[in-house]
């Protein structure tokens, strides 16, 4: 089977329409529709429905067209290696990072324009942390910021601590809990709205620590948001509700506005959310992943760090075993 027909059996299901898939893949709707013939002949089934609305796909379609995802992505990355080739690049480096940091840190590093030296691309994946360990695992990236805990994570992974942090409880504006004098009491948090803030922060892992040092059993939020940041940080600025987030995210949003910290009556310390940096020990010797993870190492602990024995502190902090 020709892959180029799964490439654009995938394009039609996504739009939903020959029409518009025509267009979108520079050929004309005749084309287009053998092609989608010749597919059904070869597997000897079809694999589209035909509606008045348009098209929809059938199970044996649906499953050939993540197959031809898979070309389009291939097709895709082979004309970026062309084209970095053609302005002298290298190579090129994957980089997953978690979708708190996409919103927070990540902006500001690349700002300080660390690749104008560089002979190498970076491709950045922004996904929640268990997809990133998937992608880790699988080699599809070269190298991951992610979330520690307290278990290890692999052998043939290298891990780097970039900074420590804690989780902390944040407020929108129009929070009763503002207003309150002096440290809030932990029993008054159970009958506020909450949100969860993507799968890197819903309520497991470091947030059952907190929900517990709060001494609350249990917390339902309200909305529970994967993905992008932006949307909920925004809803959450202007809101009566709660969050529970890493510090140092927290703090990139305080300083924007609308969202505050709660000052309460229990310490979060214990409850580490530090930055790791994680490489697989197979590419470590990849001139793209050294200089990429120097320049990030850089950046996090000349951004954070005040005392070197700081950094000495997290030696023993490793990134959970999401298996």
């Amino acid at each position: 089977m020709d892959p180029k027909l799964l490439s654009q059996l995938c394009e039609v299901i996504v739009q939903g329409s020959l029409s518009r898939a025509a267009e979108s893949l520079r050929v004309t709707q005749p084309t287009l529709t053998r092609n989608m013939k010749a597919i059904e002949d070869a597997v000897g089934a079809p694999v589209l429905r035909r509606t008045r609305y348009g098209v929809t796909p059938t199970k044996l379609g649906l499953r050939l067209s993540e197959q031809g995802r898979i070309v389009t992505s291939a097709m895709s990355m082979a004309e970026d290696t062309v084209q970095q080739w053609r302005i002298g690049l290298i190579g090129e480096v994957r980089l997953g990072v978690g979708t708190m940091l996409c919103a927070s840190e990540m902006p500001g590093f690349f700002k300080s324009n660390p690749m104008k030296d560089t002979n190498f691309a970076v491709r950045v994946f922004a996904a929640e942390p268990i997809k990133l360990v998937q992608k880790l695992r699988n080699q599809e990236i070269d190298m991951a910021l992610l979330p520690s805990y307290s278990q290890s994570f692999s052998d043939n992974v290298k891990q780097d601590v970039l900074f420590t942090d804690e989780v902390c409880v944040v407020a929108g504006s129009q929070s009763p809990l503002l207003k309150l004098p002096g440290k809030i009491k932990p029993q008054l948090l159970y009958a506020q709205p909450w949100m969860s803030l993507n799968n890197i922060a819903r309520f497991n892992l470091y947030n059952n620590q907190a929900i517990l040092a709060l001494g609350i059993e249990s917390i339902v939020p309200r909305f529970q948001f994967d993905g992008d940041l932006t949307a909920p940080m925004a809803l959450l600025q202007d809101s009566d509700m709660l969050a529970i987030a890493p510090r140092r995210f927290a703090q990139y949003y305080v300083d924007k506005g609308g969202i505050h910290f709660l000052d309460i009556n229990i310490d979060f310390g214990f409850t580490r959310r530090n930055l790791v940096l994680l490489t697989n020990k197979e590419n470590i010797n990849n001139t793209g992943v050294i200089e990429l993870s120097t320049m990030l190492k850089d950046y996090f602990r000349n951004l954070y760090y005040s005392d070197e024995s700081d950094v000495q502190n997290t030696k023993d902090h490793h990134v959970a075993d999401f298996s």
